[in-house]
C-alpha cells in the first residue's frame, strides 16, 4: 500500500491516493516460496505508507476494504501476511482486520545478522472474517 499526498497543508484540502495490493504467487516464484515460507503460495494482503502517514489508521481503513473485496467480492477463502516481527504497527492492523498469528521464521531474503530477519506470518480464513 502506499499513500501519495498531494495539495497544501495549509487550510486547503488534501487529497490522498491509497493503493493496496494483494499478490497472487504463481508460477515457478510461488512454487519456490511454498518450500521457504509460511503461508507461500497463498493469497498476500499488504501495505506500505508513507512516513508521514503513519498512525492515522489509513491502513487499517484500507486493509479492512481490501479484505472485504477478497472474500466478497473476489471469493478467496484465505488472506495471508508477513512482516518483520519488530514491525508491531503492521502486526497490529493484521488483528485488527481479525488476522491472527500463524508463524514465525527467519526470512531468507534479508541478512544474517540484520534485525529484520525475524518474521512473522498473519493468517485469516474467509469464514472467521465473517464470524
Amino acid at each position: 500500500m502506499s499513500i501519495e499526498r498531494t495539495g497544501d497543508s495549509g487550510n486547503h484540502l488534501t487529497a490522498i491516493t491509497v493503493t493496496f495490493r494483494i499478490a497472487f504467487p504463481d508460477g515457478e516464484v510461488g512454487d519456490k516460496a511454498r518450500a521457504i515460507l509460511p503461508g507461500a503460495g497463498g493469497t498476500e494482503i499488504g501495505w506500505r505508507l508513507a512516513r508521514h502517514a503513519w498512525h492515522r489508521g489509513y491502513a487499517t481503513e484500507a486493509a479492512l476494504a481490501a479484505r472485504d473485496v477478497a472474500f466478497t467480492g473476489v471469493g478467496l477463502p484465505e488472506l495471508w501476511s508477513m512482516t518483520a516481527v519488530l514491525n508491531t504497527p503492521s502486526q497490529t492492523v493484521m488483528r485488527r482486520i481479525g488476522m491472527t498469528e500463524a508463524a514465525r521464521f527467519e526470512h531468507p531474503r534479508v541478512p544474517g545478522g540484520s534485525p529484520l530477519k525475524p518474521h512473522v506470518v498473519y493468517h485469516l480464513d474467509s469464514s472467521a472474517a465473517s464470524a
